[in-house]
């Protein structure tokens, strides 16, 4: 009974063991930190937010609170698309109302 006990015990770590290895052989391969090759925009349409979560700096913010204009929103994606670029994404907020 000790001895099948051991040996179950063994086999665990011995699939830990791989495991870890793998992982981190993983994690230092070349290329997993390099940029994407295509540039993406990412557009923030307000700053205006209730939201108190603890990791975002927007209750202490200096800059005005304010929603985007469309033609600085227009100009910003007719320029990013001109340049040959797609992709763009939006900040959004918590699915809380806004100020």
């Amino acid at each position: 009974m000790l001895k099948s006990i051991r040996s179950s015990q063994l086999r665990t770590v011995k699939k830990g063991s791989k495991f870890l290895v793998r992982y981190v052989a993983g994690y230092f391969k070349k290329g997993r930190f390099t940029a994407p090759d295509k540039p993406r925009m990412s557009i923030e349409t307000t700053n205006i937010c209730n939201a108190k979560c603890v990791f975002c700096a927007n209750p202490i913010m200096e800059r005005r609170k304010e929603h985007l204009e469309m033609n600085k929103f227009k100009k910003a994606v007719d320029e990013f698309v001109a340049i040959g670029r797609h992709g763009v994404g939006f900040q959004r907020n918590h699915r809380r109302p806004v100020a």
